[in-house]
């Protein structure tokens, strides 16, 4: 596996190796996501960021009068459009050193380790489900930073208002543009006094006719 990072390889123990085949590839993910982020993305004040992203959310529930569910769909909408054009962003730092995915595991992994680090300098925990072919991005504590310094008021939390849905609208989206169609969803949520934040990745499909971009 040729990259500009090929020579960070671990020296993790031949052991786990041998145990979980796909454990090299994982780490290759890890060091790809990290060196990304150092050298090539724009870095910005977390704490602008919530502020604003909390105005924007603000504004959406005094629009819709508290009513959460169209707050869902319209911040799964707005994840959409930046999705759809996200996708290129990541292709063009990437394309020429990521593996291909050749299956649920691999593209788990890659928008975790990779994607998530990327663009707001987090991984989550990756939870996978091989009976029901699912994918599981757990954020424990505060590692989804549009949570950080954040509580709902008790009203909308019983409304099942999930702040940062924007998040699976532009997975949705970004999975699209690699000719995947899915189903994104929020299953939990610290701000509505879950114990895990997790988002879930289900249904997936290839999109016929379409040829993903990096494969």
């Amino acid at each position: 596996m040729s990259s500009n990072i090929s020579s960070e390889k671990t020296n993790e123990s031949s052991t786990v190796s041998q145990v979980d085949p796909d454990y090299q590839k994982e780490i290759f993910l890890k060091q790809l996501g990290e060196h990304v982020y150092q050298q090539n993305m724009k870095k910005i004040n977390a704490e602008f960021f919530n502020v604003t992203y909390g105005s924007f959310v603000r504004t959406l529930i005094d629009f819709y009068d508290s009513d959460a569910d169209k707050c869902n769909e319209k911040l799964k909408a707005m994840g959409e459009s930046i999705g759809s054009r996200l996708i290129d962003d990541f292709y063009s730092k990437v394309t020429n050193q990521i593996p291909r995915c050749s299956n649920l595991k691999d593209l788990g992994n890659t928008i975790a380790y990779v994607g998530f680090k990327m663009y707001i300098n987090t991984v989550p925990r990756v939870i996978f489900d091989e009976t029901n072919r699912t994918i599981k991005f757990r954020f424990e504590s505060n590692a989804n930073i549009f949570n950080k310094f954040v509580e709902l008021p008790d009203d909308i939390k019983e409304k099942k208002l999930y702040y940062s849905n924007i998040v699976s609208g532009i997975i949705k989206a970004a999975l699209a543009g690699i000719a995947l169609n899915c189903d994104v969803e929020f299953i939990s949520d610290t701000l509505l006094d879950d114990q895990y934040t997790d988002i879930q990745i289900s249904n997936v499909t290839r999109i016929k006719d379409e040829v993903p971009m990096g494969q």
